[in-house]
């Protein structure tokens, strides 16, 4: 679906069909803010993933990461070994790694402080170094009414529930909550046997393979 589409099954489930002010703008904010809450969450993200090269600079142990950067599935270095991720969180990152001394010192093989990754056994000698990464991205606001969502379309129903159910409980009207709720769990089990079969249904995704449509 479209976001216009999107929106017009939002309104109409919510008895606002063709309203043009304040529930439409409302809409879209609780349309666009269920997109990037279901791209957080590890079950769905892997729906949304790429590949691009980062180049370490000459002398450097670090490169940026793409813009739309969520979390890493992996990483491999020029002769296609995958590297390890230290999972550290950043308030403890400080304390507990040298970086003054971090290419030198036996770590493991990268850790990621917000928007940078730095490989921290690497030969601070080397001239330059590519790896290749697979990550989950966020998916871009929609905005205009023929923008599309990232995620597939078998997707779409659970965002129509999910921002119905955002839009409700920020007006507090939620005496139909239970109702509600089933209607998402539903569009979720649908999305499930859709993608992975019926099987499928009380495991976790990770353990099936994707196949876009």
């Amino acid at each position: 679906m479209t976001f216009l589409e999107i929106q017009n099954k939002v309104l109409a489930l919510m008895d606002e069909e063709g309203d043009t002010g304040t529930v439409l703008t409302n809409a879209k904010t609780f349309i666009n803010s269920a997109l990037q809450n279901r791209a957080l969450e590890r079950k769905w993200a892997f729906m949304l993933s790429a590949e691009t090269t980062l180049t370490v600079a000459s002398g450097e142990i670090t490169a940026t990461l793409p813009a739309d950067f969520n979390t890493m599935h992996w990483v491999k270095d020029s002769d296609d070994r995958l590297q390890r991720q230290i999972p550290l969180e950043q308030r403890f990152a400080d304390t507990l790694i040298d970086w003054e001394n971090a290419a030198s010192r036996e770590y493991g093989d990268y850790v990621i402080r917000g928007t940078t990754i730095h490989f921290l056994a690497m030969n601070p000698d080397h001239t330059g170094t590519d790896y290749t990464i697979q990550y989950y991205f966020f998916p871009d606001e929609l905005v205009d009414d023929d923008d599309e969502p990232e995620f597939p379309v078998q997707f779409h129903d659970l965002l129509v529930w999910d921002s119905i159910i955002g839009l409700r409980g920020y007006h507090g009207e939620l005496e139909n909550l239970e109702y509600l709720l089933e209607q998402q769990r539903r569009a979720e089990h649908r999305l499930y046997v859709s993608n992975f079969g019926a099987d499928s249904v009380g495991h976790s995704p990770k353990q099936v393979r994707y196949i876009p449509v």
